[in-house]
């Protein structure tokens, strides 16, 4: 948004100008971040057909251990069109987390992993053991590795 500022009367007379002098004043700095955009990944399960499975379905708890159902087979979302929508940049983390980075769950600063528990009807943080269950060891490893993935696959696209 530009303010336009007018010379004062006064000022204007001075110099022997007929009118005030209109002078344009930018209000807002623009600066670029140099920060990564904050980006949210879903985790869900889909069944051998391709279909979304309910959380609960998906994932069992037996009281000390999370595990994940035979049938199910865990996915990322990184688009608002994988799962219920929870991915993107920014996607939902703020939604969910608004004062919290995706650090103090044991993600990178700007990537953090959201699941949606379908009986409760809210998102989550995608816990580590819920993750380990999910992708083996490399966890970590392969949610940036799919970020990154997706990144270069996004900018290839564009023109």
């Amino acid at each position: 948004m530009v303010e336009v500022a007018e010379t004062s009367p006064l000022v204007a007379e001075a110099a022997g100008c007929a009118a005030p002098v209109a002078i344009e004043a930018p209000t807002e700095a623009h600066a670029e971040s140099r920060e990564p955009a904050l980006r949210t990944v879903e985790l869900y399960f889909v069944d051998s057909a391709g279909y979304r499975l309910a959380f609960d379905l998906a994932v069992r708890f037996d009281g000390r251990r999370c595990r994940v159902t035979g049938g199910a087979y865990a996915r990322l979302g990184l688009a608002p069109s994988e799962g219920v929508g929870l991915g993107g940049t920014p996607g939902r983390w703020k939604d969910v987390y608004p004062n919290k980075a995706p650090s103090e769950f044991g993600f990178v600063d700007n990537i953090g992993v959201l699941c949606w528990d379908d009986g409760e009807r809210r998102a989550y943080v995608a816990e580590a053991e819920l993750l380990y269950f999910a992708f083996g060891g490399r966890w970590l490893e392969t949610i940036l590795e799919f970020v990154a993935g997706r990144t270069v696959d996004a900018r290839a696209r564009t023109p």
